[in-house]
């Protein structure tokens, strides 16, 4: 009985010790919080698949929420932009299309891997992700006057 009066006593002044004296012991809800997954997840395409650069790209962001149900009524932007350089990147607002989709026109002048840093807002929900798209050269302009004679 002693053995168990002491134990109690000695955790408790643990406790005591580093929440009140040190700070040092997290705030449980916060530490919840940091374990949770993010409120939001996207996927990202391109259309025409594949892009090319030179003409207009739409990019389709489809997002879902921590249930995976289709989330509506997010504000999504993005900056596009070619190996993180920020001072030449690209400022994107999507409009929402229903049942979680998005779009939003982009036009991209070189072939290469382009980083797209999506922001989803929703009331004081905010989630950041970074996805990435590959950019082709344009196809060659096609000969149709094939006007050979033999």
């Amino acid at each position: 009985m002693r053995f168990r009066t002491v134990a109690v006593v000695a955790v408790a002044a643990l406790i005591y010790y580093f929440a009140v004296l040190h700070r040092g012991m997290p705030d449980p809800s916060a530490l919840l919080l940091s374990l949770r997954e993010p409120p939001y997840r996207f996927t990202l395409i391109t259309d025409p698949e594949p892009a090319s650069y030179g003409s207009p790209i739409t990019l389709k962001v489809h997002a879902i929420d921590a249930a995976s149900h289709p989330a509506n009524g997010l504000a999504i932007e993005a900056e596009v932009s070619k190996d993180g350089a920020t001072r030449a990147a690209q400022h994107v607002t999507f409009r929402g299309v229903g049942n979680g989709d998005y779009r939003g026109v982009v036009d991209l002048d070189t072939a290469g891997s382009w980083d797209v840093y999506l922001t989803g807002t929703k009331g004081s929900e905010k989630v950041r992700d970074k996805l990435s798209i590959e950019i082709t050269a344009p196809p060659p302009p096609s000969n149709d006057n094939d006007d050979s004679q033999s």
